[in-house]
């Protein structure tokens, strides 16, 4: 059975988006570099299926297909063009994450519309998750076994 993508893992894998160079970005060779870098064998399809990551993967390629925006100019230090290339990268990073926020935005609009059809209130929705029962969960174990 394959294991879940932890937030952890989804952070990763963003974050490996938002740094990907080369001109060609594609389902599968992103799925060979989270092997790669992760040790985790996963599908495009499962990848696809988390929003945040198919978001950072379409605003990523589609930052490829405009095409580098700090090309090297004659007479920049070396320096100076790490210094550009660690801009393009955070700058790829915001537009990423600008992007995925909308989506929560939209979904929290989404969630918000359906609450009031269902006749939820703010102070409904707004109380504590309750207290997790630690003991409780180690006793159910106990019995199991």
């Amino acid at each position: 059975m394959k294991r879940q993508l932890s937030a952890d893992d989804k952070g990763k894998i963003i974050s490996m988006l938002v740094g990907w160079s080369g001109t060609k970005l594609t389902w599968d060779l992103l799925c060979i570099e989270v092997k790669q870098q992760l040790l985790l064998q996963i599908s495009r399809q499962a990848l696809d299926r988390h929003d945040d990551i198919k978001t950072a993967f379409e605003v990523r390629k589609e930052e490829l297909r405009q095409g580098p925006s700090n090309k090297p100019v004659a007479g920049r230090t070396v320096m100076e063009q790490k210094l550009l290339e660690i801009l393009e990268r955070q700058e790829n990073e915001i537009s990423t994450l600008k992007a995925i926020n909308s989506e929560y935005a939209l979904m929290f609009q989404r969630w918000a519309a359906n609450a009031d059809q269902h006749g939820l209130s703010l102070k409904i929705l707004n109380q504590a998750l309750p207290p997790i029962n630690r003991q409780a969960s180690k006793v159910g174990k106990e019995r199991q076994k």
